[in-house]
């Protein structure tokens, strides 16, 4: 059985590309990006945005996922309306919603979508002097490492670097990574459960979701990165692109990221070689569920070195995962992490 577990934050862009791989950058760019967003949209947002963001000379779009709070407010309100009227029909008079109140989910999903491309843009945006691929023997040792152990793979991010770094090879060829989709991006995760040999084959779970998830005829699916510019700024409810406090609404509203942490909820337990590489521990609903159920001295987290003092730091993901069975890596760049193997992995 499959006993690693490999969760990658946005550290991994971040060690390319510290300037590109930044939200700060893919909200702003999301804001201004031609073809985006109209001036009305705009103005949309821009009621809903926090007093900070509004009164800020230099700050046009918000900056952070927190301040995306009050957005997702609104929205998941404005889409419990519109399912009610939905179940009243149209002999329920009046609609609740005004004509505002009607355009905001499209776009504050229309931005959210285009901000999530940005990563998946790297070519066409030709950006100067950016690497846009992990260093090649990094690659090939986590490749090494799946061939020979297995392992689960987790993302919370939204770029393909990993997905570049198996694509052609025989880690997708043999399956030895299922996403739950098939052909034409039908998504059928209960269908890849019946595929799945448990003994070599792994997970591949883009736990927040991806630009190439979107929805179609009311059913999921996945489109491929060459037809990704005929979507930009697609409705998907399928990011995770928010303050803390709401990402589980988002996962639990997606049949996709539902389904994906329900079986990220199952390896969990059993994974006795769990590696947290370039997360900054900030999301509350990961870490509830690895302070309950990862187990003993499973945990290894991978990442930069920087400037901070180490104490401060272990104190810090001490109180992140409420215990302090685990153990840190830290490095000038961590793509220079290459102990993808535990010992533990295979003992009960």
């Amino acid at each position: 059985m499959v006993k690693s577990l490999f969760i990658f934050g946005n550290g991994l862009g971040r060690s390319i590309s510290n300037d590109f791989f930044d939200l700060k950058r893919a909200l702003e760019h999301a804001w201004n990006v031609e073809d985006g967003l109209t001036e009305h949209q705009k103005e949309l947002i821009r009621a809903c945005l926090p007093d900070e963001v509004i009164e800020d000379e230099d700050a046009d779009a918000p900056q952070r996922e927190d301040q995306l709070e009050e957005l997702q407010r609104i929205l998941s309100a404005c889409d419990i309306i519109s399912k009610t009227e939905d179940r009243l029909g149209n002999g329920a008079g009046e609609g609740w919603l005004s004509g505002h109140g009607r355009e905001f989910p499209a776009a504050i999903r229309r931005y959210f979508h285009h901000a999530a491309c940005y990563f998946l843009d790297r070519d066409s945006l030709k950006v100067e002097g950016l690497d846009s691929e992990v260093k090649a023997d990094f690659s090939e040792c986590l490749r090494d490492h799946i061939r020979s152990h297995g392992a689960h793979i987790a993302t919370l991010n939204y770029d393909d670097l990993l997905y570049e770094a198996f694509c052609g090879t025989d880690i997708f060829n043999r399956h030895l990574l299922r996403d739950g989709f098939f052909k034409k991006g039908k998504f059928d995760f209960s269908m890849a459960e019946g595929f799945y040999d448990a003994e070599k084959e792994g997970w591949f779970l883009h736990l927040h979701g991806s630009p190439l998830f979107v929805d179609e005829d009311g059913e999921p699916r996945k489109v491929t990165r060459a037809q990704l510019a005929d979507y930009h700024g697609h409705g998907s409810t399928h990011l995770v692109l928010t303050s803390v406090k709401f990402k589980r609404y988002i996962i639990q509203s997606s049949e996709i990221l539902r389904q994906y942490w329900g079986k990220f909820r199952a390896i969990v337990p059993r994974s006795n070689n769990i590696i947290l590489l370039g997360y900054g521990g900030e999301d509350v609903h990961l870490n509830d569920l690895l302070s309950k159920k990862a187990p003993a001295n499973s945990i290894r987290i991978v990442e930069y070195r920087g400037e901070d003092a180490d104490l401060e730091r272990d104190k810090k993901w001490r109180e992140a995962l409420n215990r302090d069975d685990f153990k840190i890596v830290r490095l000038e760049n961590i793509q220079e992490f290459r102990e993808w193997y535990c010992p533990a992995v295979g003992k009960d």
